[in-house]
């Protein structure tokens, strides 16, 4: 479940106004609704680099971490920062090098990201326990980790 929210309380001066945004995201599985629910975020544009405490909360760069758990079953959790907005391609791989599954292709804001896989292929098949490789490519980089799903 993923959840956006700016709350207050707020002081609004007399005849001023607020910008309030609220999406209603939808999904087949996790994976799904998680990358859905970034392309809304998208459309906002909700990302900033000063925190709440006036603090820069954007990554200072690009990484790629290792999955979460790993060896795993049936989920794992993909994390990476960006630190800016940008289009990236998240794909997960066989040991032979075929591609499995797309997580993520598209724009996305600078941050901190984190995009379950459910060990479902692209054709909405489970795919067999064994040794896969998630690549992140983006505009400017590429970087690539082993994971291991075990059943």
């Amino acid at each position: 479940m993923m959840s956006i929210t700016k709350s207050g309380p707020f002081t609004i001066a007399p005849r001023d106004s607020v910008k309030i945004a609220l999406a209603i995201v939808v999904g087949n599985g996790t994976t799904d609704l998680y990358q859905n629910a970034l392309r809304a975020r998208e459309s906002y544009d909700l990302a900033t680099d000063i925190g709440d405490e006036g603090e820069p909360n954007l990554p200072e760069e690009f990484a790629l971490h290792q999955n979460y758990p790993n060896p795993f079953n049936p989920t794992t959790t993909i994390s990476f920062d960006l630190n800016k907005k940008q289009d990236i391609e998240l794909t997960v791989y066989n040991l032979l090098g075929q591609k499995v599954r797309t997580l993520y292709n598209g724009s996305i804001s600078a941050g901190n990201h984190r995009i379950e896989w459910d060990a479902f292929d692209d054709s909405g098949h489970k795919v067999s326990s064994g040794i896969y490789f998630y690549r992140l490519i983006t505009e400017e980089q590429a970087a690539s980790r082993k994971m291991t799903l075990l059943k």
